[in-house]
């Protein structure tokens, strides 16, 4: 195999490899959205289920 053909070979491995490290960073970003929509819907229903500070509190063992 000549200088040639190994440096097409080398380019078609590289552009491979950039193609794949794109997929696999989109594919990051995509999870860290999920998960912090996730937490944002988490810290809204912790929110919603806590009492309310305009609501009395009353005493259970008065």
């Amino acid at each position: 195999m000549g200088k040639a053909e190994l440096v097409d070979r080398l380019l078609a491995v590289e552009v491979a490899y950039a193609e794949q490290e794109q997929r696999w960073l989109t594919q990051q970003d995509e999870a860290l959205t999920w998960w912090l929509r996730a937490q944002a819907a988490e810290a809204r229903l912790s929110a919603s289920r806590a009492p309310s500070s305009q609501e009395p509190q009353t005493n259970q063992y008065q």
